[in-house]
């Protein structure tokens, strides 16, 4: 991953997610690699990624550890309907975004479903809201695509529901995987780079 683009994230973690100290933000970093090890999604891919995607996370009231995990758990589900990590990312994307606009709004209280509600209730709960809108979406359509595009009209939507859907367990495990990843991790990870055999010839070259 680019340096420079690792400080945005750091930056974004921070100014989005509330996240400020080093500890927590070595844990963040942690995180994301664990992620990354559990699917097709890297470091270097989420890097790119992050600094929008944690803005609309804040936007919906999430924030803090809890933030980054799901966020990189739920890019390695999305990756399994996206033929590019920018892909899977701008498909996450656009269901954040799309989750409140008025449309999807008054689509869901058509089928009897209020956003609002559901966001404010797990909030109030200690839930994470956009895991709760998951799951409510799963109980009204049953996974029923043609449902659930009765809900979203947006292609990019759907395409991250899909296997996000289907891959509910899948993404709770890396969920769980990420949030116990800790400071370790970054610099066996770091080790693990540079033992490689490419690596020791470039050195050994240079």
């Amino acid at each position: 991953a680019a340096m420079d683009d690792l400080a945005n994230v750091a930056v974004r973690l921070n100014q989005n997610l509330g996240i400020t100290s080093v500890q927590e933000m070595t844990g963040a970093f942690a995180s994301m690699i664990q992620a990354g090890r559990e699917g097709s999604i890297e470091l270097k891919d989420m890097a790119g990624l992050f600094p929008t995607l944690t803005a609309q996370m804040e936007a919906l009231g999430v924030r803090g550890r809890p933030a980054v995990d799901m966020l990189g758990a739920m890019l390695q589900v999305a990756a399994r309907g996206a033929a590019s990590a920018t892909i899977a990312g701008n498909n996450l994307g656009n269901f954040l975004s799309k989750l409140t606009l008025p449309e999807t709004v008054r689509n869901f209280r058509d089928v009897g479903v209020d956003v609002a509600g559901v966001l404010q209730n797990a909030m109030t709960r200690g839930i994470n809201p956009i895991e709760a809108m998951v799951q409510k979406i799963r109980e009204v359509t049953g996974g029923d695509m043609f449902k659930v595009g009765e809900l979203f009209g947006d292609q990019e939507v759907l395409n991250f529901l899909r296997p996000m859907l289907a891959g509910v367990q899948e993404y709770r495990d890396i969920v769980q995987s990420a949030g116990g990843a800790t400071a370790g991790l970054i610099d066996q990870s770091f080790e693990d780079r540079f033992r490689g055999m490419l690596i020791q010839l470039n050195l050994a070259t240079e």
